[in-house]
């Protein structure tokens, strides 16, 4: 009688359980396939994070993101708001970590003059500016590996 419960307990639970979906996207490519493909493309600085979310030490729901320039597409404030993932979309955490304050990126994003705007996890979407270098992560072997190359080059292979 007990198996009988446990059994029909157990098909229940499954039955009643919402689906989890974990992101799953194949990598998409480099800063520079990611910003032939979108919309608008931006050099910004990292002002500020939004709300902090309730799992995780460093990590926020979005960031403010001041528009130093405009290198595709339109914008029409001076600063815009990045959406995080909150632990369930295919978008980076808004990490202290891996977004930092004051820090400069390029960023490739989905639409011109929208605000907030989301960001992908499934390819190189934005990459961190140091002086007249950009640090990125390539895709290679199916490993991850560190670059670095010069802005100037970037932002030419990307008008």
């Amino acid at each position: 009688m007990f198996i009988h419960f446990v059994s029909l307990a157990s098909v229940l639970l499954l039955l009643t359980t919402k689906n989890v979906n974990a992101c799953d996207c194949s990598w998409g490519g480099s800063f520079v396939e990611m910003a032939k493909h979108s919309e608008l493309v931006v050099r910004g600085k990292v002002l500020s994070y939004g709300p902090k979310l309730s799992h995780g030490d460093n990590l926020f729901e979005s960031m403010t993101v001041q528009i130093l320039d405009v290198r595709k597409g339109n914008h029409k404030s001076d600063s815009l708001v990045i959406l995080g993932d909150p632990g369930n979309f295919c978008r980076p955490y808004i990490s202290t970590e891996l977004f930092i304050i004051e820090q400069e990126y390029l960023f490739a994003l989905a639409k011109s003059n929208q605000d907030p705007q989301e960001i992908s996890n499934c390819g190189e979407y934005w990459i961190a500016i140091d002086g007249n270098q950009v640090r990125g992560k390539k895709l290679k072997d199916g490993q991850y590996d560190n670059y670095q190359i010069s802005l100037k080059e970037i932002l030419k292979e990307i008008e």
